[in-house]
């Protein structure tokens, strides 16, 4: 999970980030709170070197997931 949306791109998307250096096959979830766009350009890329990107914000806040009140929504392919 990364603090926001243009640490998201360059952990996800960066020349040394996670999806260009995946393996077919592989799946990346990315837990932050990140724009449409952002996940949008993460699948398509994860798809492009035969990966699978799921997008899966965590709801709640540091105090929901202490008190064991927080939700995971998940979306992808």
């Amino acid at each position: 999970m990364s603090p926001d949306v243009k640490t998201s791109r360059v952990l996800l998307l960066g020349d040394d980030g996670v999806i260009k250096n995946m393996q077919s096959g592989q799946v990346a979830v990315d837990h932050s709170t990140v724009d449409i766009a952002t996940s949008r350009a993460c699948s398509e890329a994860a798809e492009s070197v035969g990966g699978h990107f799921l997008d899966a914000p965590i709801s709640g806040g540091p105090g929901g997931g202490c008190r064991w009140h927080s939700s995971i929504m998940v979306g992808g392919k």
